[in-house]
């Protein structure tokens, strides 16, 4: 069986992957007590073909929301113990599609955030939220042409209590010493950007609202020990393509 080309996007870059050409193209339907609440080409269907309701929607309240709660490990062991986009060389690739993560824990709420991103967000039982950030797949219709395919996981992240990290709270990460795994340390749900050409960055979100930028350099790429610390400054959320900072404030634990 021929294998047909996928193109993820997101705002950070374009990669392609080979993909199955018997894959499934989910939509959402928004629905909130029966009304839709959008015009979306959506639509979750589930293994024996029973629609599922998803809120698409950026003014409902989580807590309107969300009916279901998992435990952290449940989460992990769905969508792994890091983020897909730490795809080390010594590992294989992971795309997790909507589809797959539907089937198995209901996607019940979906954000879209302007033309910068979206997420989805589920309510974990040892408290706090694990958030969802989706690319798009697009496939070839021709040399030029593109179609949306699916969305695809591009990271994942937990915070289980407000975010209260200051910009002394990096006072440790020395230049030329520390490594993202000293970075992960300190803040656990830092947004490596692995997609990025040149030096990669990671994100931190402070309690003032603006964001800890941390770049590496590394010589071989094999864990997060291997990224060795090359400069970290506070930007604010609007100079980055962090998509942590894409999560409405009314969102956050």
């Amino acid at each position: 069986m021929r294998a047909k080309h996928i193109v993820i996007t997101s705002a950070l870059s374009l990669c392609i992957c080979l993909l199955s050409p018997n894959t499934y193209a989910p939509s959402i339907i928004g629905e909130k007590d029966g009304q839709q609440m959008t015009n979306q080409p959506l639509n979750a269907v589930n293994e024996a073909g029973i629609s599922r309701c998803v809120v698409f929607s950026n003014t409902e309240s989580l807590s309107s929301i969300l009916t279901k709660s998992y435990s952290l490990g449940e989460l992990r062991d769905l969508l792994g113990e890091v983020p897909p986009t730490e795809n080390y060389p010594s590992e294989n690739p992971r795309v997790l599609r909507f589809r797959q993560i539907n089937q198995k824990m209901p996607v019940e709420c979906f954000r879209q955030i302007d033309d910068k991103g979206r997420y989805s967000v589920y309510k974990v039982s040892e408290g706090g939220y694990f958030y969802v950030f989706w690319n798009i797949a697009y496939s070839h219709t021709s040399d030029i042409d593109f179609i949306f395919e699916d969305y695809v996981v591009g990271f994942t992240a937990y915070l289980p209590f407000p975010v209260r990290l200051e910009a002394k709270d990096f006072d440790s990460i020395a230049i030329g010493l520390s490594t993202a795994e000293d970075v992960s340390l300190i803040d656990s749900a830092f947004e490596l950007c692995f997609l990025m050409s040149g030096h990669l960055p990671s994100y931190s979100l402070l309690d003032d609202g603006s964001v800890m930028k941390i770049c590496y350099d590394f010589k071989k790429l094999e864990s997060r020990s291997d990224l060795v610390v090359i400069s970290k400054e506070v930007v604010s959320k609007d100079d980055t393509v962090s998509k942590l900072a894409l999560v409405l404030s009314k969102d956050l634990p």
